[in-house]
């Protein structure tokens, strides 16, 4: 598989898994709450810290390619 198709994957799954958690019984009031702008953070947070790690296994090829032509 390309890399350029591992990278969509990878950042699919993570789009995916959001998409589906907004679609669940979840609102925002129109003057946002504390504890909604929290929830939203920690949402945001973990999405982006699952993309990281995503990416890191996706583009572990190319950094045993640079280990290797050093």
């Amino acid at each position: 598989m390309s890399l350029f198709w591992r990278i969509f994957l990878l950042n699919a799954a993570v789009l995916i898994t959001a998409t589906l958690l907004l679609l669940g019984p979840v609102t925002v009031s129109t003057p946002v709450l504390l504890t909604e702008a929290i929830v939203l953070t920690v949402g945001l947070a973990a999405m982006l810290i699952a993309n990281a790690a995503l990416l890191r296994i996706g583009l572990a090829p190319l950094r045993r390619l640079a280990r290797a032509m050093t």
